[in-house]
């Protein structure tokens, strides 16, 4: 939901300079910020609860756990942040922050 949400926000600033600009390359995408899993989960939940997505839900904990504390058989990276830089530099973007573009999807979810 989040990168669709980044998508719909950005995609026709890159589509408008796009025919100006002749670039190539590899570009990270995200929302600006950096959240755990653990933060993402409450900021849902509290998103959810201020929008009445979720009625009489009851959460005991959300707990945050460090990437040892879960099992995988593939390593984990102990940080996973993409640096959007290159992207936001050479389209002159904004990225809004990833708890805007939460609480953007979760109101166009709840409108569906």
């Amino acid at each position: 939901m989040i990168a669709e949400a980044t998508y719909k926000i950005i995609v026709d600033r890159v589509v408008q300079i796009r025919g100006s600009i002749s670039i190539s390359g590899l570009y990270h995408l995200a929302a600006s910020g950096t959240t755990s899993w653990s933060g993402c989960a409450r900021r849902i939940v509290a998103f959810s609860s201020e929008l009445a997505i979720i009625n009489n839900m009851i959460l005991k904990e959300i707990r945050s756990i460090s990437s040892d504390e879960y099992f995988t058989q593939a390593r984990r990276p102990s940080n996973t942040v993409l640096s959007t830089t290159k992207i936001v530099n050479t389209y002159s973007l904004w990225l809004p922050t990833w708890h805007e573009l939460l609480q953007l999807s979760l109101s166009e979810f709840k409108k569906s």
